[in-house]
Order: C-alpha cells, then structure tokens, then sequence
C-alpha cells in the first residue's frame, strides 16, 4: 500500500549516536502493512554518522522520512528525548503521530494499518495503545512479559465499554489510569491536537516522561482504545542511554516530580499519584539512609508518613526521628 493511504499517521523516532540501531527500527516502520505518511527522525548527536546515514539512503523512498539535526550550545550534554520529540511533532504534518524508539522496533507488520482502522472508524478516537515484549540481553528468542511494568496484566475485557473493532476495546481513561503503570511510547498514537492541547512532553523530565505525558493525555480525553495485540519490542538498554546515565536517586527525584506535578495540577485518580509519592519518597528514604544522610531521610520519611498514613512507617519514621537527633 502507498504511503498516501495513511495520510492521518506520522511516527516520531529520536535518535543520538546509534545508526546500526536506528536502521533496524526504520526497517520495522517501512515493513508495515500500511505506510506512515512521513517518518520524522531528530538526531540530538553532534557528530556527522546519522546525517551521513540519511544522505546515504535512496532518493526513491515508498514514505516520507525526513531528517532534523538539533543543534545545541557548546559544551551542553545535548537535547533530551522530550525536547527532540516535541520537535519532531511540530514538524510533523499528520493528524496522529506515532513513536518509536530508536532501538527498539515494531514487531506487529499491521501495527499502523489496525490504528488507521480505528482511526477511521470512530474520527473522535484521541488515543490508541498497544501491548510491548521486553528483550533482556538480545535475547530475541524468549521475550518477557506480564512483568506488569507497562499495561500488559490489566483485564481490559472486565473495563470495557465497548469494543470497536476486533480486539480493540474502548476505555473509560479515568479507569484504566486507576489500575496503574503506563503505556510505553512505542505502543502509543495519539492525536496530534490532543498532544498540542496538553503541551507536549514536559521537557524537564528525563525519566519516565513517557509516564508523565500518559497521565496528562488521558486526563484530557474521555476515551481510550487499547488492544491485547503485541506491536513493539523493546530492548533493555545495555549501553548509555537516557534511563542507563542516571543514578537510582535521580530516577527517583523525577519520579518524585512527577508525582507532585500531577497531585498540584489535581490530575486523576489523586489516589493513584498519593500512592506512588508515598512509595517514592519511601525508597528515596532508604537510598539517603544508603548515604549517611541520616536527617534528611528522616525529613523524607515524614512526608511519606504525611502523604499516606500507616502505623508500621510511622514507627520507622518516629525511629528514623529519634535516630537523626542522636
């Protein structure tokens, strides 16, 4: 099928430093059944491999790909993945947008074909998620999931109000963000006018940003349209990377600020963010303690105690207290 046939869909992938990778994930978008409009890559690197790459590639392509370089202040470590998608998005001229990482790829050829066909079948649909494997090692061979760390264990067939189309079922949003964890980018297309509407992703945040852009979406659409279908692969990362560069406590302090973002912009269910600042601020307590910071992971230990009460870490937390002022 021509790439004019998907005219609705164009796909985002990012990139820095890591041409051998990009190819295979390029590869996994041109196998698809029905064609991007456009692939748009941002390359954050400032060396030369991934634009010498690009000039490289026939003139002839069955879709559009375009390449941007970003360019940034001497002596800076580079754009982060939020800045480089927010800019392969304005750049984009679909209606939907679709992301890719790097090195990851698609393993689902009909990924693009069965969101289109939603797509096309309810015009109001904002959001469309799919299901991802997880590759440790390069082990290809024996992929993991139900490991519950995106939306794989979730019993969509119990939530849903409606199915569209064959294996694809309609959400209330408010309800599957109930249930916890969140879609990874590569299961993920949203409309481009939704993605304007909620400003994109939150440029500051360098760890899971994914997950504060799927809580912000699904707190800006009535509905959400999820499938069981596995589309993506994703490799866990061996080399430096965006996730691999940082230290368990910076993690944690972004993790941390996105709790308190969506708490302070009264995001949906409250409850869920209340828990998972309580369960942050409790691992940050042990890293701090990990550190002989004794009174700060006692200040730490409060305001997990504070966030969400329960008499067994309010003793720790009265212990830590006692502790920090001996």
């Amino acid at each position: 099928m021509s790439a004019t046939s998907l005219a609705q869909i164009a796909v985002i992938i990012p990139t820095r430093d890591r041409v051998g990778l990009l190819r295979r994930a390029i590869s996994s978008v041109l196998s698809q059944s029905l064609l991007p409009v456009e692939i748009i890559i941002v390359d954050s690197s400032t060396n030369q491999e991934t634009l010498d790459w690009y000039q490289s590639l026939p003139k002839e392509q069955p879709t559009g790909i375009h390449f941007y370089a970003m360019s940034h202040p001497h002596g800076s470590s580079g754009y982060g993945p939020s800045t480089t998608r927010n800019f392969g998005v304005i750049k984009a001229n679909a209606n939907y947008v679709a992301f890719l990482d790097d090195d990851d790829e698609w393993v689902d050829n009909h990924h693009l074909a069965r969101a289109h066909s939603l797509f096309t079948e309810v015009p109001d649909a904002e959001v469309y998620l799919s299901q991802q494997e997880v590759i440790e090692g390069n082990n290809v061979a024996s992929p993991l999931r139900g490991r519950g760390i995106w939306l794989e264990n979730i019993d969509l067939k119990s939530l849903n109000d409606g199915i569209t189309q064959e294996g694809v079922f309609r959400l209330n949003s408010i309800k599957l963000l109930s249930q916890g964890n969140f879609s990874h980018l590569n299961c993920t297309i949203v409309k481009k006018s939704l993605f304007t509407a909620v400003n994109g992703f939150d440029e500051s945040i360098r760890y899971e940003e994914d997950k504060d852009f799927y809580c912000r979406i699904l707190n800006r659409t009535d509905w959400v349209y999820i499938t069981e279908q596995v589309s993506s692969r994703h490799y866990i990362p061996i080399a430096k990377s965006a996730s691999t560069s940082l230290t368990e406590k910076e993690k944690l302090l972004f993790q941390l600020q996105i709790c308190n973002k969506s708490l302070s912009n009264d995001l949906a269910p409250t409850k869920r963010y209340k828990v998972e600042k309580s369960n942050v601020l409790k691992k940050l307590t042990h890293v701090l303690l990990s550190e002989k910071k004794t009174a700060l992971a006692s200040s730490f230990a409060l305001t997990a105690l504070a966030t969400r009460f329960s008499f067994k870490w309010a003793a720790y937390a009265f212990f830590l207290w006692l502790r920090s002022k001996f």
